[in-house]
C-alpha cells in the first residue's frame, strides 16, 4: 500500500488531489472516476484519508445533470484564455460507469468510516463554478443513471460508443457490466439515504433498482451457456463469456445457481484450461471466444487477444480471484497470481495494466492492477474480522 501512496498519490496547486491510474495516464494529470474506484480497494483499509481526497477531487468534475466523463483534468491545466481542451475539464465525457464508481466509491469510504461530514463537503465544479455539498452531486449522479433507462424496463441504453471501460469497442445498447454497475450504484445510494433518514428517496432507488436487477437477469441471460451475455441491441447478441460479467456476483445480484453456472462457465478464461487459444498457460483472458463483430472494435482492441479482446487484466483477476476464494475453489490461487508469475518470468518488476503474449505489455505502476492485494485484505478482515483503522 506504501508503494501505491508513493507513487498513484498526487498533490496538484489548489488542493486537487487524487490517485493518478499509471504513469502512462499522468500526462497531463487527470483523475479517472474509474480507475480511482478500483485503485481505491487497496487503500481504504488503511488510508481512507486519501480516499476522501480523491472522491472529493472527482466530485468536481461531475456535470450539474449528474453525467461524468471518464476522467477529470487537474484544474491548474484549465485555463480560461482557452488552455488545455479550450478550458474543459472533461477527459473522455459521457462514460456510463463512471457515475456508479462515484457513488460506489462513495458508500465504499462511508461503510469503512463511518465519516458521514464527507457528505456536507462543498464541492466547487469545474463545469460552471456552481458550488454544492458532494450529496447533491452524488444524488445527481444517481438520477442521470435513471434517466438513461429510457423506455422504463429496467434497462439502461448505453449509446453504441466506446464509453466505458472497454473503451476499444462499441458495446451497446444493453451491456451486462453497465447494468451491474447501475444496480449496485442504486443499492448503494438507496442504502445511504435510509441513513440519512431521507426515506421517500430510499424507496424510489430501492424499487428501480430490484427492477433493474430482474432485467439484468431476464434478458442479458444466456439459458443455453449459462451466464450472461456481454452485451446486445437489436438484431445482434455478443454472447461470448466476458469477465466484466462478473460484476453480477461481486455485487451479489444474481441466485445462487446462476453464480454457481456463471463461475464453472469463467473457467474458459483460464489459459491452462482452454486448448482453444494458441498461447499455452499465460493467464486469464478477458473474454473468450474473442468479440464476432470486427465493426464494434477498433484501435488495440481490433487485434485478437490485445487489450479488450482478450488480454490479461490484473485488476479483474483480482475480481475473479474474490470471487473463487469466498467459495473456497482452489482455483483462487492461479486466477489471483498467475499475472504476477508470468510478469517475474518475463522481468516485469511492477504491476502492468494489462498482458498478453504476442503484444507488447500495458502500462507499468499500474494503480488498479492493486486489485489482487485488495482481496487478500479482504479476506483477512473476513476471515479474522480485522479493521485497520
Amino acid at each position: 500500500s506504501e508503494m501505491c501512496i508513493r507513487d498513484r498519490f498526487k498533490t496538484f496547486p489548489d488542493g486537487f488531489a487524487g490517485l493518478l491510474a499509471g504513469p502512462d495516464y499522468a500526462y497531463p494529470p487527470r483523475l479517472y472516476f474509474r480507475d480511482g474506484y478500483w485503485t481505491a480497494q487497496v487503500l481504504l483499509p488503511f488510508r481512507p484519508d486519501l480516499v476522501r481526497r480523491h472522491l472529493i477531487s472527482i466530485a468536481r468534475g461531475v456535470h450539474e445533470n449528474g453525467e461524468c466523463p471518464s476522467g477529470v483534468f487537474a484544474p491548474h491545466l484549465l485555463k480560461p484564455d482557452g488552455g488545455l481542451r479550450g478550458g474543459l475539464p472533461d477527459w473522455l465525457p459521457a462514460h456510463l460507469d463512471a457515475p456508479a464508481f462515484l457513488i460506489l466509491l462513495l458508500y465504499d469510504y462511508l461503510r469503512t468510516t463511518e465519516d458521514w461530514s464527507v457528505l456536507r463537503e462543498r464541492i466547487v465544479s469545474l463545469h460552471d463554478r456552481r458550488e454544492h455539498p458532494l450529496w447533491y452531486i452524488v444524488r445527481s449522479a444517481a438520477n442521470y443513471l435513471i434517466a438513461q433507462d429510457r423506455d422504463g424496463d429496467g434497462l439502461i441504453e448505453k449509446p453504441h460508443a466506446p464509453n466505458d471501460w472497454a473503451d476499444n469497442v462499441r458495446r451497446g445498447i444493453w451491456v451486462t457490466y453497465d447494468q451491474a454497475l447501475y444496480v449496485a450504484a442504486l443499492r448503494a445510494a438507496a442504502t445511504i439515504a435510509r441513513a440519512l433518514r431521507e426515506e421517500a428517496l430510499f424507496s424510489q432507488w430501492t424499487l428501480k433498482a430490484e427492477a433493474a436487477r430482474r432485467a439484468l437477469n431476464t434478458a442479458l441471460w444466456d439459458h443455453k451457456r449459462g451466464h450472461y451475455v456481454n452485451y446486445m441491441r437489436p438484431g445482434y447478441v455478443e454472447n461470448h463469456f466476458s469477465i466484466d460479467t462478473l460484476l453480477v456476483l461481486l455485487y451479489n445480484l444474481a441466485s445462487d445457481e446462476q453464480a454457481r453456472s456463471v463461475l464453472a462457465a469463467a473457467r474458459c478464461l483460464q489459459t491452462r484450461y482452454n486448448q482453444e487459444q494458441p498461447y499455452g498457460d499465460w493467464g486469464i483472458m478477458s473474454v473468450f471466444p474473442l468479440y464476432r463483430n470486427r465493426r464494434d472494435l477498433f484501435g488495440k482492441s481490433a487485434l485478437p487477444y490485445s487489450y479488450h479482446n482478450g488480454a490479461d487484466w490484473p485488476y479483474w483477476d483480482g475480481i475473479y480471484g474474490w470471487l473463487l476464494l469466498q467459495r473456497e475453489d482452489p482455483d483462487w490461487i492461479y486466477v489471483l497470481t498467475r499475472w504476477w508469475t508470468y510478469s517475474l518470468e518475463k522481468g516485469w518488476l511492477t504491476p502492468v495494466e494489462y498482458y498478453s503474449p504476442p503484444y507488447p505489455h500495458g502500462g507499468m505502476l499500474q494503480g488498479w492492477s492493486s486489485m489482487p492485494a485488495a482481496v487478500l485484505v479482504w479476506e483477512r478482515e473476513r476471515i479474522y474480522g480485522i479493521r485497520f483503522i
